[in-house]
C-alpha cells in the first residue's frame, strides 16, 4: 500500500503522544485508508470503509479512538466505556489488543481490557469490577453472554460511549453475528460515532450499515494496476483497471495430479527452509493430519528438519494463543492452517501463502493471499490446482486478480523471482543481499540436489506404513479424507469445482490411506488407482502406549457389553420361546377342553332326544290303548325295559 504523508501533515492534528507511539512502531508514514478515515472519525462522522486486506485498517480506528478519549473535556472514571471495538474472531481481538496495549504505554491513565471466548465469566467479571475498562476489544458473542450477565451492565457503564468499531464487518455477518450486533447496538446509546471496516460491501454489509450508522461516509480504497498504468493500457470504458491486490504481491499457480500435490508441497518447503510460510488447507482435518505425517517423513528429517506449527478453529483458546504467539516471534517457520487466519490477522513477515486447496468462498483467496505483501513488502502466493480445476485462473483473471503459472523447475530453482518484474521500490533487493542470505542460497541449491535425485513415489509408501503402525495417523487419515469430500462439495464455485471430476482412487492414493472409507460420499464411487490393503481395522494399534491402553480398555468393555448384550438377548429369546411354549400350552389345553365339552353337549343332546322319541313313543301307545286298538298285555311288554 503507497504511503499518503507523514502523520504530522494529518488535520485535525494527532496528539504528540501517539506521533511518537506510531513512530516507536516504525510507522513514520500514513496509508491511504489512514489518511482518509481517521479525519472523518475525528470530525464527527460515521465512517464505512472498503479497503483491501493489508491497507492498514487497524491503526485506521485505533489512532482515532485514543484521540478521542484525548480531547475530551471531561477525564474518563476508570468504568466508563468510551470505545467499544467488536472483531469477528479470537485471534483478531487478540491481534488488536497487541496494538492497542502499544498506545496504552503512553496513556497510562486509561483502561484497555480484552474480552473473547475460553476465559471464566467469573473471573472476567472480577476483572471488569477491579481494573474497569475504558477501552473494550471483544467478540460478539463474548460481550452478548457479559451483557446477560445481572453483574456486567452495573460495572461498565455506556453512558460515555464515543466510538464504536465494527472490524471486518462482512465476516462478523457470515460468522452468524446479526442477531448478536443487533443486540448489542440496542444496548449502546444512539449519540455516538461508528466505524465499519470491510474488506468487501456486500448486501448484507450495507443494511448493517443503514441499521447501525448515521449518514455514513463511504470510503473505498482502490489499487491500481502498475503495469496496466505503464503501458497505458485501458478496458472498454477507457478507465484503468482495478486491482484487488497489492502491487508488491507476486502471485502463481501449478497445475498438478492430486497425487502429486503432497510431494510438491514437500518440495517446496524443502527448497524454501528459511522462509516464513502459511499453507491453507480446506479443513481442520487436514492440517492436523498433515501436520502429524510430514514432519516424520524420511525426506524432511533427512534435510533441516522443518518448523511446522498448525492453527485452526477447533483447537482449544490457550493453545491457539501460544501457536499464534509463536508463528509471529520464528523468523523461519511454516504454519499449516484453515481459513481461520486468512481473515485480519497480520502475522509480520510471511515471504509465502501456500494454498494447498482453494477456498471455499470465492473472496477467501484474496483474504488468504492478503496474509503477505502487507504495507508495501514484497510477498508472494501459490495455489495448487489440477487439471479439471484451472478454469479457476480464467475466473481469477476476470476479476482482475494477476496471476501466473509456475513450473516444478521453476519452484525449485527458484526462478520466480523473476517472473514479475519488482517494485521500484524493491528493484535493488536482490543486488543488496547480505552474506547470510547468499549462503541460504547456496544451503538451499544443495537442498534441492537431495531433493530432485529422491523417489517422491516412495513418500506414499512411508505414509502408508505411518497408518499401519499408528492408529492414530489411521484414524486422522480416514477423517482428512472423508472432511476434504464434504468440503469440497461446499464450494462456491460449483461449475469449477465438480464433485463428478474427482478420482477417488488418486485422491485416497494422494492421502496415504490403506482402506477405503465406507461414508455415504463414497457409495457407489470407482477406486481404481487404489490398492486397499487387506486389513482388519481393529488390530492397527496407537503408538502411544497409554492410547493403546486405553483403546484395549475400551475394546475389552465394549466387547463385554456386546456379549452382555448377546447373553441379554439369548435369555430374552429363550424367556420368549417359553412364553410362546406355554401360550401354545394353554391354548391346547383350552382347545382339548373345548372339544370335550362339545362332545358333552352332543352327548347329552343325543340322549334328550331318544328320551323325547320314547315319549312320543308311549304317548301313541296310550292313546291307541285308550281307544282299545291295543290290548293291556301289548301295552305292558311294548314299555317293560322302558
Amino acid at each position: 500500500m503507497a504511503s499518503a504523508g507523514k502523520w504530522t501533515s494529518l488535520k485535525p492534528e494527532l496528539n504528540t503522544k501517539t506521533i511518537a507511539v506510531l513512530n516507536a512502531m516504525k510507522f513514520p508514514t500514513m496509508t491511504p485508508v489512514q489518511r482518509t478515515a481517521i479525519p472523518l472519525l475525528l470530525t464527527n462522522k460515521d465512517v464505512a470503509v472498503e479497503a483491501c486486506t493489508g491497507s492498514g485498517k487497524t491503526l485506521a480506528f485505533l489512532v482515532p479512538s485514543f484521540e478521542l478519549i484525548a480531547r475530551l473535556s471531561r477525564p474518563l472514571l476508570p468504568h466508563q466505556m468510551a470505545i467499544l471495538i467488536m472483531s469477528p474472531t479470537r485471534e483478531l481481538a487478540q491481534q488488536i489488543y497487541t496494538v492497542a496495549k502499544e498506545f496504552i504505554k503512553s496513556y497510562t491513565s486509561l483502561r484497555l481490557h480484552l474480552s473473547v471466548g475460553g476465559k471464566k465469566m467469573s473471573d472476567e467479571l472480577k476483572s471488569f469490577k477491579k481494573s474497569g475498562c475504558n477501552i473494550l476489544i471483544s467478540t460478539p458473542g463474548r460481550l452478548v453472554d457479559l451483557l446477560k450477565t445481572v453483574e456486567f451492565p452495573n460495572l461498565i457503564r455506556f453512558t460515555r460511549l464515543e466510538l464504536l468499531i465494527l472490524d471486518e464487518a462482512d465476516r462478523l455477518l457470515d460468522f452468524g453475528f446479526s442477531l448478536s450486533i443487533n443486540t448489542i447496538l440496542d444496548r449502546l446509546p444512539r449519540q455516538r460515532r461508528t466505524g465499519l471496516f470491510s474488506a468487501t460491501m456486500s448486501n448484507a454489509v450495507e443494511q448493517l450499515v443503514r441499521a447501525g450508522l448515521r449518514n455514513p461516509v463511504y470510503v473505498k480504497i482502490k489499487i491500481e494496476n502498475q503495469n496496466l498504468i505503464e503501458n497505458k493500457k485501458k478496458n472498454k470504458q477507457g478507465k484503468q483497471k482495478e486491482r484487488i491486490i497489492p502491487v508488491s504481491l507476486q502471485n502463481f499457480f501449478v497445475i498438478c495430479d492430486p497425487v502429486e500435490k503432497i510431494s510438491l508441497l514437500i518440495k517446496f518447503l524443502l527448497s524454501h527452509p528459511h522462509e516464513k510460510i502459511l499453507v491453507f488447507f480446506l479443513t481442520c482435518a487436514q492440517v492436523d493430519y498433515m501436520k502429524k505425517i510430514l514432519p516424520d517423513l524420511s525426506i524432511i528429517k533427512k534435510n533441516k528438519p522443518l518448523r511446522i506449527l498448525s492453527l485452526h478453529g477447533k483447537m482449544n483458546q490457550k493453545k491457539r494463543q501460544i501457536i499464534y504467539r509463536q508463528f509471529n516471534e520464528l523468523k523461519s517457520c511454516v504454519l499449516f492452517s484453515t481459513d481461520l487466519t486468512a481473515r485480519g490477522l497480520d502475522f509480520p513477515n510471511i515471504n509465502w501463502v501456500v494454498q494447498f486447496d482453494a477456498p471455499k468462498k470465492t473472496e477467501f483467496f484474496i483474504h488468504r493471499i492478503g496474509r503477505t505483501a502487507r504495507l508495501n513488502k514484497p510477498g508472494k502466493a501459490l495455489i495448487f490446482l489440477t487439471r479439471y480445476e484451472d478454469s479457476y485462473i480464467e475466473y481469477l483473471k476476470l476479476k482482475n486478480v494477476p496471476i501466473q503459472e509456475l513450473t516444478e523447475e521453476q519452484l525449485l530453482k527458484n526462478d520466480h523471482k523473476n517472473l514479475i518484474k519488482p517494485n521500484n521500490q524493491n528493484k535493488n533487493t536482490n543486488t543488496n543481499k547480505s552474506k547470510d542470505e547468499n549462503n541460504n542460497d547456496n544451503d538451499n541449491d544443495n537442498d534441492n540436489g537431495d531433493i530432485k535425485n529422491y523417489d517422491f513415489s516412495k513418500i506414499f509408501q512411508e505414509i502408508r506404513k505411518m497408518n499401519l503402525s499408528d492408529r492414530d495417523v489411521f484414524l486422522k487419515g480416514k477423517l482428512s479424507f472423508v472432511s476434504y469430500l464434504r468440503g469440497y462439495k461446499e464450494h462456491e464455485l460449483k461449475y469449477i469445482f465438480r464433485m463428478k471430476n474427482i478420482h477417488y482412487g488418486r485422491l485416497a492414493t494422494s492421502f496415504g490411506l490403506i482402506t477405503a472409507p465406507k461414508v455415504k460420499e463414497t457409495n457407489n464411487v470407482n477406486w481404481d488407482g487404489f490398492e486397499a490393503m487387506d486389513i482388519d481395522e481393529n488390530t492397527i494399534k496407537f503408538k502411544q502406549t497409554f492410547r493403546e491402553k486405553a483403546r484395549q480398555l475400551r475394546y475389552q468393555k465394549n466387547f463385554e457389553k456386546k456379549e452382555q448384550k448377546k447373553k441379554e438377548k439369548e435369555l430374552e429369546k429363550k424367556h420368549t420361546e417359553n412364553k410362546r411354549k406355554r401360550k401354545m400350552k394353554r391354548k391346547q389345553k383350552a382347545s382339548e377342553k373345548k372339544k370335550k365339552l362339545a362332545l358333552e353337549a352332543v352327548e347329552k343332546m343325543k340322549l334328550a332326544q331318544e328320551e323325547w322319541l320314547q315319549l312320543a313313543k308311549e304317548t301313541k301307545a296310550l292313546k291307541l290303548l285308550k281307544k282299545g286298538k291295543i290290548t293291556e298285555e301289548q301295552y305292558e311288554n311294548e314299555f317293560e325295559n322302558f
